[in-house]
């Protein structure tokens, strides 16, 4: 896409829709037409050129239809050769499609593949470099079943086996595919139905958990019963599923009229296939800015050096007292996935649950909460349990809970809690004081 020429046509579906493959498959008989390299659904060009086009009325054997033929083009007719449309229609391919989860919720599946073929189809890939290294990582660990969710991780059915691709996940790279996302689907993610980018593999598999199945049959009306050996199964894409297809005016000075809504594929008179049709907006100025913003350089508002250096002492230091290390250890551990699946906001109000900083006398459990807590918040000078619970509750009245304060700070507290995981890990075990030699 290198001019204004080129555009992209978002294709919401409002109630299920199929498109009728050539063939059937061993437990369908009508199943929607399927991509053959991912086995993911897409919506034909025909379809949506002729829906579009037929709101101009029919293009006639004999008659011309001037309104329909300066866009779309005419067919062949004995005084004149036919013209070739003015807009070229792609397939509309799978953005994202719904997923019931277990906790009755929704959650939208996006193929990593096609978020990148669309970035490509944009040039776009420099500008979101970030999001494009993330898309590849989920693509070559297919393998592994990755995937990324934001902002909460969905309470899927253990059977899709989804794995997080990583404990941290760079918030920059969330960011880009958060903007992206929300531009390419005309929704914001929220926690109740969050995205979750897969392999487009991965995408194939939970795809036949998401379709919608129906049977139907034939009536004999002459008998009024139903005709013998019609029962058939059909396939639907579900309703809320987001194509994009890409359209390019061949003249950039046309205005290619969109109606709202239409009717696409089969089924017409059971109400299937209604969807909203909608233009994608360009890559204008002011969102050029916020992918800039997100994809910048990093501005450190701490020295990381510093804090590796200071974190790793402290795990030092840690390892002087057994009867800590093994439960901070394991509350760093923990404290991972708890940001992965439930987001940074839950992750550290659970910790500061656990550390119970309003305990005049906590459990070793507590302290060790407590050292992680304030550790990974940069409030940790302190050597005291009882001075580093003040420390906390008085970081709570200067607006720890405040909305936007974790943002502010997410990329400090994420480097933190890494270093301080990764000298856990790599650490010795704890060790006991050395006993002070006696006088002679």
């Amino acid at each position: 896409m290198t001019s204004p020429a080129d555009r992209f046509l978002r294709v919401t579906f409002l109630t299920p829709a199929n498109f009728g493959a050539a063939a059937g498959e061993a437990a369908l008989d009508r199943p929607t037409q399927k991509a053959e390299d991912s086995g993911l659904p897409y919506v034909p060009d025909s379809a949506l050129k002729g829906v579009l086009a037929g709101e101009h009325g029919d293009a006639k054997e004999k008659e011309t239809n001037p309104e329909r033929e300066d866009l779309y083009g005419s067919p062949d007719r004995e005084d004149s050769p036919g013209n070739a449309s003015r807009i070229v229609f792609g397939n509309a391919e799978l953005l994202c499609f719904p997923l019931a989860t277990e906790d009755g919720g929704t959650a939208y599946i996006v193929p990593a593949e096609s978020l990148g073929r669309f970035l490509w189809l944009e040039s776009a890939t420099e500008r979101f470099s970030e999001a494009v290294g993330l898309l590849t990582t989920l693509e070559a660990k297919a393998e592994q079943k990755p995937a990324v969710a934001f902002p909460a991780w969905p309470a899927i059915h253990r059977r899709f086996e989804l794995q997080p691709l990583a404990a941290y996940t760079d918030p920059h790279a969330i960011a880009e595919l958060t903007l992206l996302l929300t531009r390419y689907a005309q929704r914001t993610p929220t926690t109740g139905e969050p995205f979750v980018v897969v392999p487009a593999r991965l995408a194939a598999r939970l795809w036949l958990h998401a379709a919608e199945m129906r049977t139907a049959t034939a009536l004999d009306r002459g008998r009024r019963v139903v005709r013998e050996a019609t029962l058939r199964t059909i396939e639907l894409i579900p309703a809320g599923s987001i194509f994009l297809s890409l359209l390019t005016l061949i003249d950039s000075n046309l205005q290619a009229p969109l109606q709202p809504q239409a009717q696409l594929g089969a089924g017409e008179s059971n109400g299937l296939g209604w969807a909203g049709l909608s233009w994608v907006d360009p890559l204008e100025d002011s969102v050029e800015d916020a992918a800039a913003a997100v994809s910048a350089p990093r501005t450190i508002t701490f020295d990381e050096a510093d804090c590796m250096i200071d974190l790793h002492a402290a795990v030092r230091d840690l390892a002087l007292d057994p009867s800590l290390w093994g439960k901070a250890s394991a509350a760093a551990g923990n404290l991972g996935g708890r940001i992965q699946y439930s987001g940074l906001e839950a992750a550290l109000a659970f910790e500061l649950a656990k550390a119970k900083p309003a305990h005049k006398e906590p459990s070793v459990e507590a302290r060790a909460h407590r050292w992680l807590l304030a550790h990974v918040l940069g409030l940790a000078p302190e050597t005291g349990s009882k001075q580093r619970a003040e420390t906390l509750l008085e970081h709570l009245k200067r607006g720890f809970s405040a909305p936007g304060s974790l943002e502010r700070e997410r990329e400090a507290i994420l480097t933190r809690w890494l270093w301080l995981w990764r000298f856990l890990e790599l650490g010795a075990e704890p060790i006991a004081k050395p006993e002070a030699e006696e006088k002679p």
